[in-house]
């Protein structure tokens, strides 16, 4: 150790160096994800889909000449305001809030699950969830035991069948 810190010259070069090689390193680490925030109670959100909080195609693959088909690449989200905005949530006691799609097979009123989010975040629509080919409805975000603070967001949806299968 006496050899490396032989003159302070030697000594400021070594930091340096050391110093250097830290900083190149931060710069090919990977970068650490953004914090992911918590629902919580009392907090103004908004839901999206397909990255949108207002109407939007929903992407639907429907084999044949079937009439319901399942969601392809479609997103749910749910995001957090500072300030109320139009079509914005509410989440009264709520630490979570429910995704659900509404729509209408001729004079059946269908509300299907989608999923659950108990963080600010954006999921991919599951492909077990069933809906029209073609046709409009809402994805609906409510508080899930929200109480009376609570309400719920939506977002106008079209179906689109792509005519794909992936």
């Amino acid at each position: 150790m006496a050899l490396l810190f032989s003159s302070p010259r030697r000594a400021r070069l070594l930091v340096a160096a050391v110093s250097g090689f830290a900083v190149a390193g931060l710069a090919i680490a990977p970068r650490a994800s953004a914090a992911v925030t918590p629902i919580g109670p009392n907090q103004i959100f908004l839901g999206q889909v397909n990255g949108s909080s207002t109407k939007v195609n929903f992407d639907v693959v429907c084999p044949g000449s079937a009439n319901m088909g399942h969601p392809i690449d479609d997103t749910v989200g749910v995001v957090k305001l500072q300030d109320p905005i139009p079509g914005f949530g509410r989440t009264g006691n709520a630490s979570a809030i429910a995704a659900k799609l509404e729509y209408s097979v001729g004079t059946l009123a269908v509300l299907e699950p989608v999923t659950k989010f108990t963080a600010y975040s954006t999921k991919k629509v599951p492909g077990s969830v069933v809906t029209p080919c073609s046709g409009s409805g809402k994805m609906i975000f409510t508080p899930v035991k929200g109480g009376s603070g609570a309400t719920s967001a939506s977002v106008p949806v079209t179906f689109v069948n792509t005519g794909t299968t992936r």
